[in-house]
């Protein structure tokens, strides 16, 4: 028997030394692999916790060698102050594994270390006070002289924190495997029972059988991690906890099943709902959202994805609210299909864009009002240089009248009454072309061949110049945004009026094509005298209507051209983006 006796004690003491060996050099290297993965989520604490366990092994090795009490007792109170150090090295690496990033803030590691580091204080001066150890001695064991030691007071404290720590960061592994997807679930139970062996070996096994199995369990635990590293790509992929996924995003999240009831909400859909009971799963949406019917719509099950806007008046009694006006919201509703392709819920994501409506709206304003203050620029140039001027010259023919009638020249003020008759009329034309340009409004692109057709009648009637108008056959439909048609429009006015002041033109045309890159051009061309674009530069203060047409196709991004030379009349040219929907004959 005592021969029997002897040989299971070598055993133990080989498999023990070479358990101490592998599982050394194996957390080592895992260590110095950890710490170069510079883009894991908590590489360092993980590292430096490998490293403190192959500091344990490593402690725990020369206390086995050495054969006196005195040379046992510096060595066990290094691996006791490692195991003080390492639970919390583990609830740090697995809160910033599993994203709880709150729990790691400097203060709250301040407070995680004011244990072992007060326990690592009185194990240097334990033999002043024996707060941690009241006594030591040697008990003879299996295959070493084991080092025994009475508790102090303090002892049971970094004990039953230590405890803590390890029962937190298990129980939050564990909490992650249970709903983790099914690819992270192999490296989280890796993880999870590389953990566990070790710690239940220490704190479990080792103190009722007496027996030192924490170099066999760290070996296994190192040949796990190196099966997660390996097979379930440990560390490379991190699952996100959904507390940082879900929990804490801004957009609203309902899920509901096929029976429409639903089956998960995050906090900011409580908020943005305003449902204060978070008792809300299993209920039916429309008992839910009775107040939403806009969004009860998009909680109904679809085989399609579906996307709106929804408008929502509030109260004044709701927070971070405008009273009185409405809030705005994006919808988005996904359909869920289960693994044989059928519709089985939906996930419904609703975002707050008051914000950006609001500043859509604000940018609106301000363009309307840069666009009023334009047109009281445009309208100041244009009494300037037409009104005013034949203000100048009726009061001038008024004059001359006058004098010739006090002379008793009949004929002669008979002559001058008649130009007065005719600027009149001149002035009566410029202004109605005045008053009409204020009431062109938005327009889409079958108001603005109307809005086109009516101008050019009109034109035709007021002048004695012909137009002719040129659409093309083979457009069903051309989509213009509302105010581009409006500028467009504007433009083409401004053209015309400048034939009938300054081109003394017998024809004009204006027509409209689409060219091959699918962008519409509209052209009024002229045969009259023609112009000097270089003499309209240089006397540019005193004529505005060039300037202001190019202001308006660049407001709308359109390329406007003009040319023009004396004798060979003059075109205008106006190319835009646009929409362009060819017509299908009928069958």
């Amino acid at each position: 028997m005592s021969e029997v006796g002897v040989s299971m004690e070598d055993w133990y003491r080989v498999t023990y030394e070479l358990s101490l060996g592998l599982s050394i050099s194996t957390v080592i290297a895992i260590a110095i692999y950890v710490w170069r993965q510079r883009t894991v989520a908590g590489r360092r604490p993980f590292a430096i916790l490998l490293l403190l366990t192959s500091l344990l092994l490593l402690a725990r090795f020369i206390e086995m060698v050495e054969p006196t009490l005195e040379g046992k007792r510096p060595w066990a109170n290094i691996q006791y102050g490692l195991l003080a150090i390492l639970p919390v090295a583990l609830f740090v690496f697995v809160m910033l594994y599993t994203g709880h990033n709150r729990w790691v803030r400097r203060p709250i590691l301040i407070l995680l270390s004011v244990i072992p580091g007060a326990t690592w204080g009185l194990l240097l001066t334990n033999r002043y006070h024996n707060l941690v150890w009241e006594s030591t001695y040697l008990r003879e064991g299996w295959a070493k002289l084991w080092l025994e030691r009475t508790h102090g007071p303090w002892a049971p404290i970094q004990d039953t924190y230590s405890i803590i720590l390890l029962t937190v960061s298990i129980g939050v592994l564990l909490a992650e495997l249970l709903r983790a997807q099914r690819y992270y679930i192999g490296q989280i139970a890796v993880l999870l029972f590389a953990v566990l062996l070790p710690a239940v070996s220490e704190t479990i096994i080792n103190p009722r059988l007496q027996l030192d199995l924490l170099p066999f369990t760290v070996m296994i635990s190192a040949a796990l991690m190196v099966i997660g590293l390996l097979r379930f790509r440990l560390l490379n992929l991190v699952p996100l906890a959904r507390a940082v996924v879900i929990e804490n995003m801004s957009t609203a999240m309902v899920v509901v099943d096929e029976l429409e009831r639903i089956v998960d909400a995050n906090p900011a859909a409580l908020r943005m709902l305003g449902i204060s009971n978070p008792v809300l799963i299993g209920q039916k949406v429309d008992q839910l959202l009775a107040e939403w019917p806009e969004l009860r719509s998009f909680c109904r099950l679809s085989d399609r994805p579906r996307s709106g806007v929804l408008s929502r008046p509030v109260s004044s009694s709701a927070p971070n609210t405008y009273t009185g006006e409405a809030r705005w919201y994006e919808v988005h509703s996904t359909p869920l299909l289960n693994r044989r392709g059928m519709v089985n819920g939906a996930l419904v994501l609703l975002s707050d864009i008051t914000d950006l409506k609001r500043a859509e709206e604000q940018r609106i304003r301000e363009r309307r009002a840069m666009a009023i203050l334009e047109e009281r620029e445009r309208l100041a140039r244009e009494l300037h240089d037409s009104v005013g001027q034949s203000l100048s010259y009726v009061k001038l023919q008024s004059l001359a009248a006058r004098d010739a009638l006090a002379r008793g020249d009949v004929l002669a003020a008979e002559a001058l009454l008649t130009r007065l008759i005719d600027a009149a009329q001149d002035m009566q034309t410029i202004v109605r072309h005045n008053i009409r340009s204020l009431f062109v409004r938005p327009m889409d692109y079958a108001n603005f061949l109307a809005a086109l057709r009516d101008q050019v009648d009109r034109f035709c009637r007021e002048g004695a110049v012909q137009v002719r108008l040129s659409l093309p056959d083979a457009l069903d439909k051309v989509e213009l945004p509302p105010d581009t048609g409006a500028q467009l429009l504007r433009i083409v006015q401004e053209a015309l009026v400048n034939v009938q002041r300054h081109a003394a033109a017998t024809c004009v045309c204006v027509a409209l094509s689409v060219r091959d890159d699918g962008w519409l051009e509209v052209v009024v061309e002229d045969d009259g005298y023609g112009f000097d674009p270089d003499d309209v530069k240089k006397s540019s203060d005193q004529h505005f209507g060039l300037e202001i047409m190019k202001a308006r196709a660049q407001d709308i991004g359109a390329d406007l051209r003009i040319s023009s030379q004396r004798g060979c009349g003059t075109r205008v040219s106006i190319v835009l983006p646009s929409r362009v929907q060819s017509a299908v004959a009928a069958p």
